[in-house]
C-alpha cells in the first residue's frame, strides 16, 4: 500500500491525477490488456488508502483539538 501512496503522491506533485489503468499498470504490475471490471483489486486497495488517510486526518484532528 505504501507504493501505491508514493505513487498516487507523486502524480498528485505532477499535477496528475491518475487513472485506475495506470495505477494496475505501474502500481501492481499488469499488462495492457488488463480489464478493470475482471479484477477488482485497484479500486479497493485505492478504497483502503482513502480510508487510512481519512482515519489518520480525523484522528490527529481529535488529538490537536483536545490537546488545546
Amino acid at each position: 500500500m505504501l507504493h501505491l501512496f508514493d505513487y498516487v503522491f507523486e502524480r498528485s506533485l505532477a499535477g496528475h491525477a491518475p487513472k485506475e489503468v495506470e495505477i494496475a499498470q505501474e502500481v501492481f504490475g499488469k499488462d495492457a490488456k488488463f480489464g478493470m471490471g475482471a479484477d477488482a483489486s485497484v479500486p479497493v486497495y485505492v478504497h483502503r488508502l482513502r480510508r487510512k488517510h481519512s482515519s489518520s486526518v480525523t484522528g490527529r484532528y481529535r488529538y490537536s483539538k483536545s490537546s488545546s
